[in-house]
């Protein structure tokens, strides 16, 4: 049976925790569900902080783009990245017949362009003009909040592509969500850490020797 398992997963994804295990192949599947599982956590205040960040963006874009749509702010139609972004966001709700709004535009533009607003292309005629009031909470340089953002969306990406996520430094992972959130709405943040199951998680690795600090 655990041969049909370590097929099924492969073996060139199953070799990175055969090796945290020192090849014992049955630590290297509870490592993998340990993996699983922690992933899985992590969705519910990463969801928290993706739908908390876009609303709150979006609710400054409207401001500084008026009277036009936040879509149609010129900043954005400049910028090649953003505009393909938006194109193929609104070619997608074409394609399955939803109507242009505000909120499924929004719903449809991934993590990667909200924080991508926060970009040094955008200081002067976003951040500057009153993107940055998204986050009432924080007093700190743009850069350095992009940076946080950016660490996120890489552990959201690597969470949404299947990837191992079990040598990072989980618990500092879980406080920089959070930090994030407190920035934009203390009282989200709040909610978020009512009855969150990831500290216990987090605790129970089953390979705590293999628990290193992410980069």
């Amino acid at each position: 049976m655990l041969s049909e398992v370590c097929d099924a997963i492969s073996p060139a994804r199953l070799a990175t925790y055969l090796r945290a295990t020192g090849g014992d192949v049955t630590e290297a599947l509870s490592l993998y569900r340990w993996n699983q599982d922690i992933a899985g956590g992590f969705l519910r205040p990463l969801c928290n902080l993706e739908v908390t960040l876009r609303n709150a963006l979006v609710e400054q874009l409207e401001i500084l783009a008026r009277p036009h749509q936040w879509w149609e702010h010129c900043v954005l139609g400049q910028d090649p990245k953003s505009r393909i972004k938006l194109n193929e966001a609104m070619a997608r709700l074409r394609y399955n017949r939803r109507a242009l709004t505000k909120d499924t535009l929004v719903a449809e533009m991934m993590l990667g362009f909200w924080v991508g607003l926060l970009d040094s292309q955008f200081d002067a005629e976003l951040w500057r003009r009153g993107l940055h009031r998204a986050f009432p909470h924080y007093h700190g340089p743009r850069g350095t909040l992009r940076a946080e953002l950016k660490f996120v969306l890489h552990l959201r990406n690597r969470i949404g592509h299947h990837e191992p996520i079990y040598h990072r430094h989980l618990a500092a992972d879980h406080l920089t969500i959070h930090r994030l959130l407190g920035y934009l709405s203390p009282e989200m943040r709040g909610w978020s850490l009512t009855q969150d199951p990831l500290p216990v998680l987090i605790g129970g690795n089953p390979v705590p020797r293999q628990r290193i600090a992410a980069p």
